[in-house]
């Protein structure tokens, strides 16, 4: 919701073509964010057995067997890992570093406020 919030009315510090292209990025991690939630929340109501008598975890086993028998399956998923390594590893020196502080615009509160957050 944050990032959703984040897109909807900005931030002070873009102007012009900046402001716009946060708001995009924003808006399609928002929409990432709640795509990969919806996934997950199927996946736990979906636990059980399907009318076709398979699980869950058996049509993702048949998936990514499909995929690491065709051509470049296991370079794809290989990549696929490497992204996904990449991504929380900039995420994590983002929140080491407080980078977010930043773009929330926290380091302008005073007193109570910052204190709360």
């Amino acid at each position: 919701l944050w990032l959703l919030s984040m897109a909807i009315r900005g931030t002070n510090k873009e102007k012009g073509w900046k402001a716009i292209l946060f708001r995009i990025e924003n808006l399609f991690k928002a929409l990432v964010h709640f795509a990969l939630a919806a996934y997950a929340a199927s996946m736990l109501s979906s636990d059980g057995a399907s009318s076709s008598g398979s699980s869950s975890g058996s049509m993702q086993k048949t998936w990514t067997g499909k995929l690491m028998q065709s051509t470049g399956g296991r370079c794809l998923l290989g990549l696929i890992g490497a992204i996904v390594v990449i991504v929380a590893i900039m995420q994590l020196k983002k929140a080491w570093t407080a980078k977010f502080m930043e773009v929330m615009g926290i380091e302008g509160l005073r007193g109570r406020k910052r204190k709360f957050i």
